[in-house]
């Protein structure tokens, strides 16, 4: 047996223990998809990535962010681009599964 830490505990790690402060990063994201969200959408693309929300009768929500198709997020210095192809290691499961049965000859 293992222990392994949820992201859920690193977040509160980082909120609770460290002092880290996520307001400024909710205010990004919703300056991002305050509009699309409004008109609703629910999947919203802005800058190579994919904001998923959700809704109830109350509230609308972010539920998460990927990178959008054919983008993966790069650690970049100040005025770089923060697009890029992604890497093999990063397409999806189901992608690398299809692309192996075309070069396999796809079920002829």
């Amino acid at each position: 047996m293992r222990v392994v830490v949820s992201d859920h505990a690193v977040v509160r790690y980082l909120e609770r223990v460290m002092g880290f402060d996520f307001a400024p990063i909710r205010d990004e994201i919703l300056a991002k998809v305050n509009e699309g969200a409004l008109a609703g959408a629910r999947r919203i693309n802005v800058d190579g990535f994919t904001y998923q929300l959700t809704k109830d009768e109350q509230k609308i929500v972010v539920a998460t962010v990927h990178a959008s198709e054919g983008y993966y997020p790069k650690k970049v210095g100040k005025g770089e681009s923060r697009k890029g192809p992604r890497p093999d290691w990063a397409t999806p499961l189901r992608e690398r599964r299809a692309i192996a049965h075309r070069k396999n000859g796809g079920g002829r």
